[in-house]
């Protein structure tokens, strides 16, 4: 969802310049880009002030943050045919706004609408992908002049395969270890002890 930071980055910087003329619209203005991208859920008490007196002053971004947090509601979709019509009202209100980032934010989800809401039906997103990549280019930079083929794909299936989790050992087998690892270090020293 980089593109719908950027587009509400867009807004913001375009309204900025209005604010800045006065010295109370520096005050609100003054880092609330991080109110506006980050998730609502994570903001402490003065966060959430700011923020309310930041949608307050401009309507162009009390729109947009509003749009977001339904866009990022749209995630929790029940199944596909749910994803996808509410995707379909998100996309027709973000058009009936007058802000032109969002009418080309709407327009980009439309033309990808069949890959978001796949989402619904495999729960999959490409973050591993992207990890499995970057695991593959270390492993390329780790092993340079590496000629076998063979060897490289073995070693990124070894990075692939998650490690084992460590075993626990209950009390009596950890006993029963340590009573054998005493016997055969011990010496009989009379015959009694040796049977």
């Amino acid at each position: 969802m980089v593109d719908r930071s950027a587009s509400l980055n867009r807004v913001f910087r375009s309204t900025a310049p209005l604010w800045k003329a006065d010295a109370d619209g520096k005050q609100v203005i003054k880092g609330s880009l991080y109110l506006l991208l980050g998730n609502r859920q994570r903001l402490d008490e003065s966060g959430l002030q700011r923020l309310e007196a930041l949608m307050q002053a401009n309507q162009t971004l009390s729109t947009v943050y509003t749009l977001k947090e339904q866009l990022q509601a749209l995630w929790s979709a029940s199944d596909e045919a749910a994803m996808r019509k509410a995707l379909e009202q998100w996309c027709a209100l973000a058009r009936a706004t007058s802000i032109t980032p969002l009418h080309r934010y709407a327009a980009m989800l439309e033309k990808h609408a069949e890959g978001i809401c796949a989402y619904a039906r495999f729960k999959l997103t490409t973050a591993r992908i992207e990890a499995g990549n970057v695991a593959i280019g270390m492993i390329h930079k780790r092993a340079r002049g590496l000629l076998d083929q063979n060897y490289f794909k073995l070693k990124i299936r070894q990075t692939a395969v998650p490690e084992p989790p460590p075993r626990s050992v209950s009390g009596a087998v950890l006993q029963c270890r340590i009573m054998t690892s005493i016997n055969c270090t011990r010496t009989p020293s009379n015959k009694a002890d040796a049977r």
